[in-house]
């Protein structure tokens, strides 16, 4: 028997199989329990008497097909596919519809099924595709995000875990409060914003919406929030040599501004960041902080560690490429943080017309969008859905570690902890020696990688 392809072009001519097919399983396992008759059943969920009993007995190769039209594959293949389909795109190799096209010829041509495929290409056609995702509405076509190799591999049960170990046993050993934990990140903002979607005429080639400019360059924001959904007071690192107090007009309140050359953070602009965070947030000896940041070398600098240690502060580094799923500015606050500075972007260019956005204007556009983002429930829920606060090292789900399992890396360690009156260590090439105040007092230092540094007191 040839199985025929359902095209996508073909309409029905009839009322036949209107019925829904979990109304006619439904009515297929009453009757083979005993619970009703075909014909009650039949009348029950409104299926036909006829086709009931053929599904009553199993009989239908393809249930749920009409007529002479059935897929090529049966269902197991079909649903061993779609499970390969969804498995791929977990480890970050998503098939495209050309993969799935070759895979489903390959399929029927290994098992000796008969098909109307294309011999020459070697490929299903586009109509077995149409139908394919039809039968299987849990898949459809998206455009993906290009994600490193670094983040697929490094993004590992070995590393996470030890993250949530130094997490738990600092929570132990401190006993700190959901207020006294915090993250920091930074962000960069353009003057030259992205514009969104537009109504347009259909058909035209081309359509444009008006932005400041070409090229713009990038002011740096630094924004930190803790697990109870306060936030520190931002500050913005403009691409200047010499700060104007003009620049943070309209920005929010106690807001600091900081220049660089390039517009990022350094370590030294880092530690006037610390310093500003530690007059806000008000760390004690008695009454510690944890301060969760990525491993960026600016955050790593020995007059900041010098600093964290005398006022009190608590510093974990998130292992390298974990950031995406534990770091809770990146989960929760930023994204809409920078869809409501596109928006603010969008809102002045229409309200001033002719004029472009300057270094001037972005403080002011900037706050906007801070006002509308940082909100109390994203805090809680940012920490809470990265098992950070409160603690839950099964946060993670399991998928997400499936492009690690790709390649099969274990993370490896470099772990150390010293307590001698001279701290000495390795980061990449460079020698790194720190001597403690005389005090003698226990400095706890422990490197994970070269990017992990987790600071005890």
């Amino acid at each position: 028997m040839i199985f025929l392809q359902m095209v996508r072009t073909y309409h029905r001519k009839s009322a036949r199989a209107s019925w829904d097919m979990k109304q006619m399983e439904l009515a297929a396992e009453s009757v083979r329990s005993g619970e009703q008759s075909l014909r009650e059943a039949s009348a029950t969920y409104g299926v036909p008497k006829s086709t009931l009993e053929r599904h009553k007995n199993k009989k239908l190769l393809n249930p749920g097909c009409l007529g002479r039209f059935r897929p090529t594959l049966d269902s197991q293949f079909e649903t061993e596919l779609a499970d390969y389909c969804k498995e791929m795109q977990n480890r970050l190799f998503a098939l495209t519809i050309s993969d799935l096209r070759k895979m489903a010829y390959q399929l029927a041509e290994k098992n000796g099924i008969e098909h109307n495929f294309d011999a020459e290409r070697q490929m299903a056609g586009r109509d077995w595709v149409f139908g394919f995702f039809r039968r299987h509405p849990e898949l459809s076509l998206r455009t993906p995000e290009p994600t490193s190799i670094g983040r697929a591999v490094g993004f590992n049960r070995v590393q996470v875990g030890r993250f949530y170990d130094i997490l738990q046993e600092t929570y132990e050993k401190q006993h700190i409060d959901q207020s006294h934990i915090w993250n920091v990140d930074e962000t960069g903002l353009t003057a030259v914003h992205r514009p969104g979607k537009v109504i347009a005429r259909r058909g035209q080639r081309q359509v444009g919406k008006i932005t400041s400019g070409e090229k713009g360059k990038t002011v740096t924001a630094i924004c930190a929030m803790n697990a109870a959904g306060c936030y520190i007071p931002p500050t913005l690192i403009f691409p200047r040599v010499n700060m104007n107090d003009r620049l943070l007009r309209g920005a929010p309140p106690h807001t600091l501004g900081l220049t660089s050359k390039s517009g990022w953070v350094d370590s030294n602009l880092f530690k006037k960041w610390f310093d500003h965070f530690t007059r806000f947030a008000k760390p004690t000896a008695e009454q510690p902080h944890l301060l969760l940041l990525d491993g960026h070398v600016s955050h790593k600098s020995l007059p900041l560690i010098e600093s964290a240690r005398q006022n009190g502060v608590i510093l974990v580094c998130f292992p390298p490429h974990t950031t995406h799923a534990l770091q809770p500015l990146d989960c929760v606050f930023f994204g809409p943080l920078k869809r409501y500075y596109q928006e603010a972007c969008e809102n002045y260019m229409l309200h001033n017309a002719g004029k472009r956005i300057t270094d001037y204007d972005i403080a002011g556009i900037f706050n906007t969008a801070y006002v509308s983002a940082a909100t109390l429930d994203k805090g809680v829920k940012g920490f809470e859905c990265t098992g950070i606060y409160p603690f839950n090292r099964n946060r993670i789900p399991e998928y997400r570690y499936a492009p690690a399992a790709t390649t099969d890396n274990s993370a490896t360690y470099e772990s150390a902890s010293i307590t001698t009156q001279t701290l000495s260590f390795q980061i990449g090439s460079e020698d790194v020696i720190f001597e403690p105040p005389a005090s003698g007092e226990e400095l706890i230092v422990e490197l994970h990688g070269l990017h992990n540094i987790s600071i005890f007191q």
